[in-house]
Formats: structure tokens, C-alpha cells, sequence
């Protein structure tokens, strides 16, 4: 996956902006350690003009098992650094992370923001 696509991913999944998805990267990647550089969200933004993204459909009449879970994904917004700096402020916020995994090829399910729905819908919390 090109960081373009990585990116426009993360952004659409979390609803952030291109700066705040820059940043979100280089945390993940400083966690992981990996040492690459990541867009400028201007130069983001000028990629994804250009880019064609497919969703790849699954047609099949088998069975999927698909394993569920959630979990609360810290996202640093509008005021972080000044609660980080001076300790004051109500910056912070969180945004549900809903996955779907399929348990035979341990592939993550693309349709996290179906799988909310249809979970709240159920009135099912994790």
C-alpha cells in the first residue's frame, strides 16, 4: 500500500484532517519503530487528486467467520499541545475503532463504519 493510499485510509477512518493525519502516522510509526518518512499532508492532498482507489469485492458462497472487536484510539486534536505544555483545556479526543477480522485469513475487514452501525443498531456495546 502506497503511503498516499495509507493516509487517505486513516484519515477517512478516523475522520481527520491532513495535518492531524500526518501526525497520527508519524506516532504509529515512531511506536513501531519504523524509521520512514511521511507526506506533508499538502503533498497529500496533491497525490490523492491523482489516485484511484478500487474496492475489492468479495463474491463468495462460503461461510466467513469474521471476529469482532473494539477499542478506544487516542487522537491528538486542536488544543493537545497547549494540555500537554500548560496542563489545561479539554483537547482531548477519542474515536471508536471497530474491527473485523476474518478469522481463517486474519485479512482486517475494510467496512469498519458498516460494522458500527450495524452493531449500535443491535444495541450491542463491546
Amino acid at each position: 500500500m502506497s503511503p498516499a493510499k495509507l493516509m487517505a485510509t486513516l484519515a477517512t477512518l478516523f475522520s481527520l484532517a491532513g495535518g492531524q493525519t500526518e501526525g497520527f502516522l508519524e506516532s504509529i510509526f515512531e511506536l513501531m519503530g519504523i524509521d520512514l518518512p511521511v507526506p506533508e499532508h499538502s503533498t497529500l492532498c496533491r497525490r490523492l487528486s491523482k489516485l484511484n482507489i478500487k474496492i475489492r469485492i468479495l463474491l463468495t458462497t462460503e461461510a466467513i467467520h469474521l471476529v469482532v472487536d473494539s477499542t478506544g484510539v487516542k487522537v491528538y486534536g486542536k488544543g493537545e499541545w497547549k494540555t500537554r505544555i500548560h496542563g489545561v483545556g479539554l483537547g482531548r479526543t477519542w474515536r471508536k475503532l471497530h474491527l473485523g477480522v476474518n478469522e481463517a485469513t486474519g485479512e482486517i475487514d475494510k467496512y469498519n463504519r458498516l460494522l458500527y452501525r450495524f452493531y449500535h443498531r443491535l444495541n450491542i456495546n463491546f
